[in-house]
């Protein structure tokens, strides 16, 4: 018996949600696209049931899914439902990644401390090139600086 691609991605739905990797809304999108295909963002609202829900929010969870490595960009064409060119996504098939732990504000407070003091303990540079080196190094503690 020939095996549908559907039914192949509703296998592949079973298995990602077996690893409990996926939150509950990451899930729900990951599931559309496995059981009704290849979609944008803006038609997933078709399928979300009585839950009304912005097409901001597959989207966040669509780029999140990307990095998991679980879903992936298969084209652009205009949205069925804004009229928009938007990127098409399907499944990968694959089995999701674990997304990487953020750093807390105190994380970052000490990376960026010890990037103070790093940069602080280094001999005052002579060239031209060595000067704007420098500066630019400066300026990125300066921003991450504004980041906290």
């Amino acid at each position: 018996m020939k095996t549908t691609t559907r039914e192949t991605s509703i296998e592949a739905y079973y298995k990602v949600k077996e690893t409990g990797l996926l939150s509950t809304l990451r899930l729900e999108v990951f599931k559309i696209l496995c059981e009704h295909g290849a979609m944008t963002a803006g038609e997933m609202r078709d399928y979300c049931g009585d839950k009304v829900i912005n097409s901001g929010v597959y989207a966040t969870r669509l780029s999140e899914l990307l990095r998991m490595g679980v879903i992936k960009e298969v084209g652009k064409r205009p949205c069925n439902k804004t009229g928009f060119t938007a990127i098409v996504w399907d499944i990968t098939g694959d089995m999701p990644k674990a997304l990487p732990k953020k750093l807390t504000r105190k994380e970052k407070k000490e990376a960026v401390l010890n990037k103070i003091a790093t940069h602080g303990n280094r001999e005052l540079p002579t060239s031209s090139e060595e000067i704007n080196l420098y500066k630019n190094e400066l300026r990125e503690i300066y921003r991450d600086i504004q980041k906290l």
